[in-house]
């Protein structure tokens, strides 16, 4: 068991919901993306070469930019939420175990065994645990013991087996 304080910076929280944001749409939303934005622009052309100006071609180019303007919304929404979570919660105590992992701020604490995570992604800066598809924590590796990024690379290990 290991347990420690984790300070939280902006550049952090940031990096790792841009992260998120870019791991799950190319898995659950890039086919969509574009699927969506072929299909309207070309209705757009179709509908102009055929029956000329009318109103659908409106309706088509609002669609056209809804679908659009998914991508830098929901990428930038993201990130800002990451950093209001660190403006509101700098610091957070960590609890890591080989059975779970508990994190507490001054709002409250949550403890969620490992089977309920997905998956465990790490990169140099931090570890992004991933809930679902529209949920995951992060830990900043800096202030982290090497136990506990340890016991959460095993954890990781074998759930990828």
């Amino acid at each position: 068991m290991s347990e420690f304080v984790v300070r939280d910076d902006n550049a952090v929280a940031q990096a790792a919901a841009a992260t998120f944001f870019w791991r799950t749409f190319r898995r659950h939303h890039l086919l969509t993306f574009l699927g969506g934005a072929i299909f309207f622009s070309g209705m757009i052309v179709w509908t102009l070469r055929t029956v000329g100006d009318t109103w659908s071609i409106g309706t088509a180019a609002f669609f056209l930019v809804g679908t659009l303007a998914y991508f830098p919304v929901f990428y930038f929404a993201r990130r800002s939420a990451a950093a209001q979570m660190v403006r509101k919660h700098p610091e957070r105590r960590v609890r890591v175990t080989p059975v779970d992992i508990t994190i507490s701020t001054s709002d409250g604490s949550a403890t969620l065994p490992w089977r309920t995570f997905q998956s465990i992604w790490e990169y140099p800066d931090f570890i992004l645990l991933v809930l679902g598809r529209h949920s995951y924590w992060w830990l900043p590796k800096a202030g982290m013991p090497d136990d506990a990024v340890d016991t959460i690379r095993q954890v990781a290990a074998r759930a990828a087996v």
